[in-house]
């Protein structure tokens, strides 16, 4: 699977709002044939989700850890593959696929959950637990998120 997003967030000592765009794109299991490389010829199915939330923070006593949790609604677009038909060759010992798709759109909620470690005042990392439920097709994300901005008071 591969995964990326980028979101904005406002953040004040007990709240916090944010934005942003959740990319992802998945290989199936019904789609890897046995011994295949991972490359771009596999098929796959894509995600892209905009969502907006609004959350609480709790920070420990010397804010070198922040929790956070948010939920808000999402515009959710699922490329799903339907049918596919494998052509092998002999080019890295992989082959393409003829891929048909399914579109569909959904309303969703969003939910976020993070353990956040700003490390410095201007750079920190967070533990991230996402997902999306909705009418569809819902799913659950874990990642690591990088944070730059002005993250905590000087000490």
């Amino acid at each position: 699977m591969l995964s990326g997003g980028f979101n904005l967030q406002y953040i004040n000592k007990k709240n916090f709002f944010m934005g942003g765009i959740n990319l992802e794109s998945f290989t199936p299991y019904k789609s890897l044939p046995i011994f295949s490389l991972a490359t771009n010829a596999e098929a796959t199915d894509n995600l892209i989700e905009y969502f907006i939330s609004y959350g609480r923070i709790i920070t420990t006593p010397t804010h070198l850890v922040r929790f956070k949790f948010a939920a808000g609604p999402s515009l959710y677009y699922y490329k799903e593959t339907v049918d596919y038909e494998y052509h092998s060759n002999s080019f890295l010992f992989n082959g393409s696929y003829s891929q048909v798709y399914e579109d569909y759109t959904s309303i969703g909620l969003h939910l976020y959950s993070a353990v956040d470690f700003p490390l410095l005042r201007w750079f920190g990392l967070a533990a991230v637990l996402s997902g999306n439920i909705n009418s569809r097709k819902s799913f659950i994300n874990l990642g690591v998120e990088l944070n730059f901005g002005k993250l905590r008071n000087r000490n």
